[in-house]
């Protein structure tokens, strides 16, 4: 009886020590320094030859020479707009030494808006220039070009000499949005993304249960490494303008530019 038992304790004892304990439960692996960069893309017009080049045409007659100080008066009746023309022909007139009448005063002479007219051009295509900074094919292609509305103005004054009568000086100007001198920029954000950390906790979780525990004592299971892609945000513009709202909102830019080429053209003479 004493050999029975002695034997089953041998047994039992020996079996206990060929059971295999299960393996230690796996822990998520550490995650990377996720790198993120902001880049401005900087965008030039590439010239195409849809774009109306700016076109002026002055012609001032010698019959009544402009001096510095005399008076003007304007008449921008013909021409309404929703913004201050009027503050602006006044500041480039004052550039010349001459000053504006106020109210129905009489001047030495009338600066009439024969036209103004503010109207959608054809479509711009603008080519990233620092591509450089992408430093990806995939990007750089993605956000190689970009197409964006544009508006041509048109302006016409005529200057009478008031008592005689007589025009001294009519001037005519056309140009595109696109040749405003705001640059095209946005921003663009690029950061690095881990796509499959669900991945790897649904493989941490199965592999943690005693079954499994018991299998990777015997067969050692292998973590998945992250998996890290480059996400790019959305473009956000700094400056310049692409939608047709955006362009559209240049109006008051394009005549303050138009109305500087023409007065430039505006001969004033010193008095002698």
């Amino acid at each position: 009886m004493r050999l029975m038992l002695m034997i089953c304790y041998i047994l039992l004892l020996t079996g206990c020590q060929l059971i295999t304990p299960p393996a230690p439960l796996l822990a998520m692996p550490s995650k990377p320094v996720l790198k993120s960069k902001n880049i401005t893309l900087i965008y030039k017009n590439k010239h195409s030859k849809a774009i109306p080049e700016t076109k002026v045409k002055s012609v001032q007659l010698p019959a009544h020479k402009i001096t510095p100080l005399q008076t003007v008066e304007l008449d921008l009746s013909k021409s309404p707009v929703n913004y201050n023309l009027r503050k602006i022909l006044k500041n480039k007139l004052s550039a010349k030494n001459l000053s504006l009448v106020q109210n129905n005063a009489k001047g030495d002479y009338k600066l009439t808006l024969n036209k103004l007219t503010h109207h959608s051009g054809p479509k711009i295509t603008y080519q990233l220039s620092n591509k450089d900074a992408l430093n990806n094919d995939d990007l750089q292609q993605k956000y190689n070009l970009k197409t964006c509305a544009s508006m041509n103005s048109n302006i016409s004054f005529r200057l009478t000499h008031i008592k005689s009568g007589d025009v001294i000086w009519f001037a005519q100007a056309t140009m595109n949005s696109s040749q405003l001198l705001t640059p095209l920029n946005y921003h663009l954000n690029i950061h690095e993304k881990i796509t499959n950390k669900d991945e790897i906790k649904a493989f941490v979780s199965a592999n943690n249960t005693q079954e499994a525990r018991i299998i990777r004592a015997h067969t050692p299971a292998q973590l998945p490494s992250y998996q890290i892609s480059n996400i790019s945000s959305k473009l956000k513009k700094i400056s310049g303008a692409c939608t047709q709202e955006e362009v559209d909102k240049l109006t008051h830019n394009s005549s303050e530019l138009l109305v500087n080429i023409l007065m430039k053209k505006l001969k004033v003479y010193n008095k002698k």
